[in-house]
């Protein structure tokens, strides 16, 4: 059996390597899609293909959405043309997080009749209903035009976006199998366990700069205004000096005049590790906001000792999400937009 592994950002790498040591995979059988750009555990991997690039999308515009969905494809034909030695193999397992990513539709779809399908959790994706509905018709299009045209097949595919809909996916890695989307094909994900000595006087703000293309730019930063005046409040109450703001690695920047606001306090982290790393290893702050995104899942569910019960978690949500409930049975602190 031959697995090969697309990893296209770090968090589904780690989830790719807790895999491969969970259920104890031969390194000999193993194949790596990702990026040079990642810190990775070479001594799990038998193969890998690398591109020198990174997959983050952080476009302003139509062009340069198009431009960079362009230039993505071309990389990812790079990496088919790589393992089309599988291309006829009969016991190949292929582990991905979502199927509108062009190289993962491809993979599944069209590259090995054969293929068997894992969908790896990364992020929320995994516990609610998103399909390509989901998705901005304007991206999808642009995604099946030029997939054509550099002749990458891409299938317009059907329910869920994890894959998990679909027969030839057989089952799903996460955290929360009993909160998932079919959970009758859920596994669970060990989760890294952290230790941590002490806690940060100190406030991290996660950001969720995808949410503004989604919601629109004004009731995006409008939404934004309550998480930091919110995180604000909570530094006069509690004389904190540092406030920390990590941006996603997908979407437009924030506007640098929505900083001046908070008159330059917020010292925003642009180094290209994950929140997850910079909170267990660099800055374990004792007040953590957040939009709806995966990383304050990954933190409080990683955290082994009692200090978690000290870390206040204040996750901002819209009316009616479907996500409320996971985040309310893992006891955060909930302010409904």
């Amino acid at each position: 059996m031959i697995h090969i592994f697309i990893a296209l950002s770090k968090n589904q790498l780690y989830n790719c390597e807790t895999i491969i040591r969970q259920e104890n995979i031969s390194k000999e059988k193993t194949v790596l899609l990702s990026s040079k750009t990642f810190d990775i555990n070479t001594a799990i991997f038998g193969e890998l293909y690398l591109l020198d690039t990174s997959f983050n999308n952080q476009s302003k515009g139509l062009v340069s959405e198009f431009q960079n969905i362009f230039n993505k494809i071309k990389e990812y034909k790079k990496l088919i043309k790589a393992v089309s030695k599988y291309k006829q193999t009969k016991d190949c397992n292929l582990y991905f997080s979502y199927i509108e990513d062009v190289l993962t539709n491809h993979m599944l779809f069209y590259f090995n009749k054969n293929i068997i399908g894992v969908s790896v959790e990364d992020g929320v994706l995994n516990y609610y209903n998103h399909t390509i509905k989901s998705l901005s018709l304007k991206k999808v299009l642009i995604k099946a035009l030029l997939s054509n045209v550099l002749g990458v097949r891409f299938k317009l595919y059907k329910g869920h976006s994890s894959g998990i809909s679909y027969n030839k996916v057989i089952k799903q890695y996460v955290r929360r199998p009993d909160l998932c989307v079919f959970p009758n094909k859920a596994v669970k994900l060990e989760v890294p366990q952290y230790e941590l000595r002490n806690l940060k006087e100190s406030i991290l703000i996660i950001g969720q700069e995808p949410l503004e293309k989604v919601i629109g730019s004004e009731k995006y930063y409008f939404y934004l205004n309550q998480v930091f005046t919110a995180a604000f409040n909570t530094a006069s109450k509690q004389k904190i000096k540092n406030i920390y703001y990590k941006p996603h690695r997908h979407g437009k920047r924030i506007n640098t005049s929505f900083f001046n606001k908070f008159n330059n306090k917020i010292k925003t982290i642009t180094s290209e590790d994950t929140i997850e790393n910079f909170f267990f290893e660099k800055e374990s702050s004792k007040y953590v906001f957040a939009f709806n995104t995966s990383a304050v899942l990954n933190i409080k569910m990683g955290i082994a000792n009692q200090l978690k019960e000290s870390i206040s978690f204040t996750i901002f949500l819209a009316k009616n999400d479907t996500l409320y409930n996971l985040y309310k049975s893992l006891g955060f602190n909930i302010v409904i937009l």
